[in-house]
């Protein structure tokens, strides 16, 4: 596990997947994504179209 600035944890896979091979690349970083998250409370509705879709993918 990773722990990033504002002390998000990050783990070294998610649901099953190593997040550090086989990355798909997206337009938005998975940090990113988490930091606007956390600032929003956790509100998936405030952020944009193209982190909505990043993130589905990881959800």
């Amino acid at each position: 596990m990773e722990i990033l600035k504002g002390g998000i944890v990050l783990p070294d896979n998610i649901r099953g997947r190593d997040i550090y091979t086989n990355v798909i690349p997206t337009v938005c970083s998975l940090k990113v994504m988490l930091e606007k998250l956390e600032v929003a409370k956790g509100d998936y509705s405030q952020l944009k179209q193209w982190e909505k879709r990043s993130i589905r993918l990881i959800i």
